[in-house]
């Protein structure tokens, strides 16, 4: 006759499951750390694209007065300072116009990341965004990274 087997269970609380639940716990940490950095890099191009726009709009306004490319610059700065790009000393935006076919708009600032418990110093991200608005009518701007 055969006899039944009694198999030790396994304890609710075991290496597995606490590896799984730090990996999970460690990758929600990670994401939730990341996400503002990415999703202010999405705002600021999209500020930059709204920038090119106004300007594609009014062209020769904007090429003919420099009062008034100032202004677009202000604009610049104030929406991108808006979407939560920080650090008014260390942002750099131009809106370069070498030549009446192509301006270029961009945007370079510095985000920081805190390491969990000091594990290291503050991390500073660079981000470039630059769009170009060729021809002299229409709204269209490409990137450029």
């Amino acid at each position: 006759m055969s006899r039944r087997l009694k198999y030790k269970k396994p304890r609710k609380i075991n290496p597995v499951s606490v590896t799984v639940v730090s990996i999970i716990a460690f990758i929600v940490y990670a994401l939730a750390k990341t996400t503002p950095i990415f999703m202010t890099q999405m705002e600021t191009q999209r500020v930059l694209k709204g920038i090119g726009v106004k300007f594609q709009s009014k062209r020769s306004r904007y090429l003919a007065s420099p009062e008034s490319l100032d202004r677009l610059r202000d604009n610049l700065t104030r929406d991108a300072f808006a979407v939560g790009v920080e650090g008014r000393e260390t942002t750099e935006y131009w809106i370069d116009i070498s030549d009446t076919k192509t301006v270029l708009i961009g945007l370079h600032y510095e985000q920081r990341f805190e390491w969990p418990f000091e594990m290291r110093e503050t991390t500073i991200i660079e981000v470039d965004q630059e769009i170009m608005c060729p021809g002299k009518t229409g709204a269209v701007c490409l990137d450029e990274f």
